[in-house]
């Protein structure tokens, strides 16, 4: 699927993702799963989206911008070494309510998580603004993993409209750019992602663009299109996602350590965009106190008991699982239990 995916329609993506074989393997692979450290370094940003909560949180005076204190940085370093030293396998990925490359310790903090191990995959998810030569080269040199750039828009005049920035060009030569770059360098990493928002709710619109990059696409690179979602309920136009109605339990919960500028923590990424707001229901403590690695290794704690909710599919103290349809972003890896195999009210295997 790796080496394919890029030739693939989105139909015939959506196709894969909820057929049976899939599901089952996405299901043995949930036990091998490691975790990702989902983290908002910074909350300032050269964009004004309108497909992201951050601005009318900030017109309202619900996010503190700024960036994560080195405190609370050092702590996330101490816990992913920590998950390493257990061979679990470790994703960082520096992204939230604000653009990771204008953290300005963003290299320096790689370069901490690489001499780790070489091993803890570090994926940069960007706007691409920033993505110059320079850049470029620091993040070949780092070894980081992967880059995805929200290039969101299929030309300039959607991106004004939509990002309300005039960098359509200079993102898309950016892009470009890293992608020789690492080609010249002789290496494979970083992958390159570049993702398009479906604004329209017609993937087939973005076709097109998709062959362009393929074009010059290599190895695990990657172009796809991706739906609006609703982010827990915390960005309103994000219903139109028009994939399957059914709900179905988030996996998320077992290996997403979602971390704010502030150090709280969540279960799930989602939780990232309600800005200072503390979402009760989800909220696993702040990790300047709490260990994500103590909660993962409890089967009793916050974090299991929220899946265990959702097997039940009782969300009656999950109000944002309940109007989440993020998941719906992967396939569903559990099954439906028929009444006379139900155990404890559990519907969901």
């Amino acid at each position: 699927m790796a080496k394919i995916r890029r030739f693939l329609s989105p139909a015939a993506k959506e196709k894969i993702l909820n057929s049976l074989p899939y599901r089952l393997l996405s299901r043995a692979r949930l036990h091998k799963h490691g975790v990702r450290f989902s983290c908002e370094l910074t909350t300032k940003c050269n964009l004004g989206c309108d497909i992201c909560t951050r601005q009318s949180l900030v017109e309202k005076g619900h996010l503190h911008v700024g960036d994560m204190d080195e405190n609370l940085v050092r702590r996330i370093v101490q816990e992913i070494k920590k998950f390493h030293n257990c061979s679990r396998n470790v994703h960082f990925v520096p992204m939230g309510l604000g653009e990771p490359l204008l953290y300005k310790g963003l290299f320096d903090l790689f370069g901490d998580i690489k001499h780790i191990s070489k091993k803890i995959g570090i994926v940069l998810v960007t706007n691409g603004i920033l993505l110059d030569g320079a850049c470029c080269k620091k993040l070949i040199s780092l070894g980081i993993d992967e880059v995805c750039v929200s290039l969101n828009a299929v030309k300039a005049s959607s991106y004004r409209q939509h990002m309300k920035v005039d960098a359509y060009d200079k993102v898309c030569r950016n892009i470009e750019n890293l992608i020789s770059l690492r080609n010249k360098s002789g290496g494979r990493l970083p992958s390159v992602f570049v993702q398009y928002i479906d604004y329209d709710n017609n993937p087939k619109l973005y076709q097109k663009n998709v062959k362009q990059w393929s074009k010059i696409m290599r190895y695990n690179d990657k172009c796809f299109v991706h739906p609006i979602v609703n982010q827990a309920g915390f960005f309103s136009g994000g219903n139109s996602f028009a994939s399957s109605k059914k709900r179905f339990p988030c996996t998320q919960p077992l290996w997403r350590i979602a971390i704010k500028i502030n150090g709280d923590m969540y279960p799930c990424d989602s939780c990232l965009y309600s800005g200072s707001k503390k979402t009760t229901s989800l909220y696993l403590g702040n990790i300047m106190k709490e260990s994500p690695f103590e909660q993962l290794a409890d089967k009793n704690s916050k974090r299991f008991s929220v899946i265990k909710r959702m097997r039940k599919n009782d969300y009656s103290q999950l109000p944002e699982c309940e109007r989440c349809n993020t998941c719906k972003l992967d396939c569903n890896c559990y099954f439906k239990l028929p009444g006379s195999l139900r155990v404890n009210g559990y519907k969901w295997l």
